[in-house]
């Protein structure tokens, strides 16, 4: 109002969110988004045609499983655990 009176144009202000931008925000995302996820998916699918075993060719082995333990499994515990936290007046033991 106060630009009125002493014949200055008020600046247009930008960024304002309005239903439309919203929309076409939205829709550039999932655009975005869907392209982006084709171009991952094909990737992934080369890179498996990649690694395939190729006929009379050893298999490596699966990265996915554990290694063993070479120590062996480990020992079970004997009897109650004692307690980590004595109360007063009492011993820590079993």
């Amino acid at each position: 109002m106060l630009f009125a009176a002493y014949g200055a144009k008020q600046p247009q202000r930008p960024g304002r969110l309005t239903t439309e931008s919203a929309v076409a925000s939205a829709r550039r995302q999932a655009t975005e988004t869907a392209n982006r996820n084709a171009q991952i998916t094909e990737v992934r699918r080369q890179a498996r045609a990649a690694v395939q075993p190729q006929p009379g060719g050893t298999q490596p082995p699966n990265p996915r499983s554990p290694a063993p333990n070479p120590r062996g499994p480990a020992p079970t515990p004997r009897g109650p655990a004692a307690n980590p936290r004595p109360t007063t007046g009492r011993p820590n033991t079993p």
